[in-house]
């Protein structure tokens, strides 16, 4: 190790930096992207569930745990999206420095190797046995410390993604679900549906009891509806693929009005 640094010439400083500043990145992210700072394991029940009112002050700490506050809060739709990506863009911090890494430490080698095979040609006569040895070992060096600094950059930002692909995994398990509105029994008949649904297509198209509706007007229905019926559950069930601002609104309007939202989705057919 000792020679491969000796080998690397002034290029040792610029890679050891690289160096150092990649593993900080990878161990800070690391620390910030536990399970238990994201996404708990009661507080994504709580939501699949529709139990926000389970989700308490100490669950702030988590970044589900803060965006659940802030719409208990009474975030509208628009605010609670904006810190939406806030908490993403925190999420992803350090990650297109590590990219940038991952690009510059190979970069970083190279231009040692060419520094060092430039060596190897003198203006007059062949190069000496002691100029040769310097030059290839500086090409050698600096290209095999760029490759040892990007190669784990490399590893760490594909670990970061799979993190991110398996988090979003833990909210679909409500996908798929028959949303089926209760009917009145013989000895209630005539008696107020105990829960609305409300759709949201692919497009973001909203419709309330299969009957398509503006989102103004439907704001104004479900305060109508909690007029004749408080406490009435709301069941939003949006395409997975639908817009997340139409979901967020309905969401929104519902609460507004003093009534119990709860977000399912359906996959698409």
């Amino acid at each position: 190790m000792q020679t491969l640094i000796q080998g690397a010439g002034a290029f040792i400083w610029p890679l050891g930096f690289c160096s150092f500043l990649a593993v900080y990145l990878i161990i800070e992210r690391a620390l910030a992207l536990r399970v238990s700072r994201v996404a708990p394991e009661a507080v994504v029940k709580a939501v699949l569930a529709g139990q926000l009112d389970q989700v308490g002050a100490a669950d702030g700490e988590s970044v589900a745990g803060r965006l659940v506050q802030r719409w208990k809060d009474g975030a509208s739709g628009e605010v609670l999206k904006a810190w939406a990506r806030h908490e993403l863009i925190r999420l992803q911090r350090g990650l297109h420095l590590l990219d940038s890494i991952v690009a510059g430490a190979p970069l970083l080698g190279l231009l040692g190797t060419v520094a060092g095979l430039a060596t190897l040609f003198p203006e007059q006569g062949m190069p000496d046995a002691q100029t040769l040895t310097r030059g290839v070992g500086l090409a050698l060096s600096t290209t095999m410390i760029g490759l040892c600094v990007a190669i784990p950059a490399l590893l760490a930002a594909m670990v970061v993604l799979v993190f991110f692909l398996l988090l979003s995994g833990r909210f679909e398990q409500t996908r798929a679900l028959a949303i089926v509105p209760p009917t009145a029994s013989a000895g209630s008949a005539g008696a107020e549906a105990s829960s609305l649904v409300v759709g949201v297509d692919r497009d973001g198209k909203l419709y309330l009891e299969g009957k398509p509706i503006a989102a103004d007007a439907l704001a104004k229905a479900l305060v109508d509806h909690a007029l004749k019926s408080p406490g009435t559950e709301v069941i939003i069930v949006a395409d997975e693929r639908s817009l997340t601002g139409a979901a967020v609104g309905a969401l929104d309007a519902a609460a507004k009005a003093g009534l119990k939202p709860r977000l399912q989705t359906r996959q698409p057919r």
